[in-house]
């Protein structure tokens, strides 16, 4: 099978949780794994896990606040397999903050982890996606942006629907 020809999935926020879940269950797959994250050591060790089962997968480190970052990444991959075929948009965090001594530092940079970086790693693969005229993409929100408030997380909840929005909003015109 030619680097071209196994199917590509780029995922942020790999090395624990929800991402490194996702990433050990593509490998099983049979699918390239582009893991992402900004814990290295957790990253590598989720990488050699999915090669130690028999799979492929890369580490890079990458930190989803910058724009310039995930640009990279996106055309490294592109370059080096062809388009990326999926992404899980899954990096974020969530701190415990009373709403009356959230910073707004603190929500900023819930949002530019939790939203925006949703959105940078997606711009980043969607020309190859657009071009192959394939893709998928998956944008990790929570219930707690759609449904419930999260006490003393009013910033993730509020980054979390903004997950949902971008999705209904901006993603769903791409299929046309």
């Amino acid at each position: 099978m030619s680097n071209q020809d196994q199917n590509l999935v780029l995922i942020t926020g790999a090395g624990i949780g929800i991402g490194r879940a996702t990433a050990k269950a593509f490998g099983a797959l049979n699918y390239r794994v582009i893991v992402t994250a900004v814990l290295q050591a957790e990253g590598e060790a989720v990488t050699a896990e999915i090669r130690l089962a028999g799979g492929q997968a890369e580490f890079y480190t990458l930190n989803v606040r910058d724009t310039a970052a995930c640009d990279v990444i996106g055309a490294t991959v592109e370059k080096k397999y062809g388009a990326i075929d999926s992404v899980i948009a899954n990096a974020g965090i969530a701190h415990k903050v009373p709403l009356d001594e959230l910073t707004d530092e603190k929500w900023d940079l819930t949002m530019d982890i939790d939203l925006k970086g949703v959105f940078r790693i997606i711009r980043a693969a969607l020309p190859g996606m657009k071009q192959k005229k394939s893709g998928s993409i998956v944008a990790v929100s929570s219930i707690m942006g759609i449904a419930y408030g999260w006490d003393e997380h009013a910033h993730y909840s509020a980054a979390k629907a903004g997950v949902v929005g971008l999705v209904r909003g901006g993603l769903a015109i791409q299929s046309h």
